[in-house]
């Protein structure tokens, strides 16, 4: 009887001892799974601050193309157009932004704003959909055949597009030609990509190596008015009008003086387009007439990356495009990504 009421005592404290086991595994756990539960709804919190941040960047690039966007002309010099202190680490109540043309990858695959704050001017490049195949020809980053070829497929794909858009009544016209003003989906090329369809074309011919070689996207767009900004242009562009290296020198000059060319007029004196030789010439005046169709002094099109960030260092990077007409500002695309978290600096200038 003594032996039994020992083992069955034993057994008891057996059991006791694997009931607290389980209870203390089972507590574990559920704690466990609330931490996680926690921290998932602490990142989703974050991710969504890092983006309402990014949205505000966006927001306040709206703003001011609002306030300066009817200027006459457009410089790069300009603190609306780039500048750090206006888009650097702009602080807001629950993160911050910063706008910048674009992301840079570090040699730790880090991935950040680079060394430049602003807007990118689409406008400083010849758009695809209308430039003349002499004037591709010319550019750096287009060899004379693949002009050729760009503009061949061009044409056949506006032909396309032609035979399958009937427009039967005027209302029908002018409502597809307001459509043209906001819309790039009647243009033969909608982004450089499309020109992979022209034979002949890479990836690395349009994008380059990653490199300072930028391909042909450091001097074409799709997403243009299709007049460059002669104040904005880089001097390759602007040569690949015909200009010649010694009136080439002469628009640099002007434009280094800060506020740029304020007419077209003004440009295609300075560049030695236009002269009074060329205005008793049919020959010469026609082709000053197809000039300034491809030129203008201010811009309507820009693109930006706004990087928003919580101040938990959660960050979402929205790639945007928009586009400036008369008083209103539209945003054409909107692209976000999540970008990997960082370490939390102090801000710098913050919205002051």
């Amino acid at each position: 009887m003594i032996v039994n009421a020992k083992n069955n005592r034993g057994s008891v404290l057996i059991v006791v001892m694997w009931l607290v086991t389980i209870l203390s595994i089972t507590t574990a756990a559920i704690a466990y799974g609330r931490r996680t539960e926690i921290a998932i709804t602490r990142n989703r919190m974050n991710r969504k601050k890092a983006y309402v941040a990014g949205r505000a960047g966006v927001e306040f690039v709206v703003a001011q193309l609002h306030n300066h966007g009817r200027e006459k002309s457009h410089v790069p010099g300009k603190e609306w157009f780039s500048s750090k202190k206006l888009y650097e680490r702009y602080e807001l109540k629950e993160g911050e932004f910063s706008v910048t043309p674009t992301l840079e990858i570090t040699e730790s695959g880090e991935v950040k704003a680079g060394d430049d704050f602003g807007l990118v001017d689409e406008e400083s490049k010849f758009n695809v959909n209308n430039a003349p195949e002499e004037v591709l020809a010319r550019l750096k980053s287009v060899a004379p055949e693949i002009a050729k070829a760009i503009v061949l497929k061009r044409k056949e794909l506006q032909g396309e597009k032609k035979s399958t858009s009937l427009v039967t009544t005027l209302a029908e016209a002018r409502k597809e030609k307001e459509a043209e003003k906001t819309s790039r989906l009647n243009a033969p090329f909608c982004s450089l990509n499309d020109l992979l369809s022209v034979n002949g074309i890479t990836p690395k011919m349009i994008y380059g190596d990653g490199g300072e070689n930028k391909g042909m996207s450091a001097e074409l767009t799709a997403c243009s008015s299709g007049r460059i900004n002669v104040n904005t242009a880089p001097k390759e562009v602007i040569q690949a009008l015909g200009i010649k290296e010694e009136e080439l020198k002469k628009v640099e000059q002007a434009r280094a003086q800060g506020e740029g060319f304020q007419t077209t007029e003004k440009f295609l004196e300075v560049s030695g387009l236009l002269t009074k030789d060329a205005e008793q010439d049919e020959a010469k005046m026609k082709k000053l007439e197809e000039i300034k169709k491809l030129v203008d002094v201010a811009s309507s099109n820009f693109n930006c990356v706004s990087i928003g960030q919580s101040k938990d260092g959660m960050r979402m990077a929205i790639f945007a495009s928009l586009t400036l007409d008369k008083d209103k500002v539209a945003v054409t695309s909107w692209r976000q990504v999540g970008l990997q978290p960082v370490a939390v600096m102090p801000v710098k200038n913050g919205s002051d």
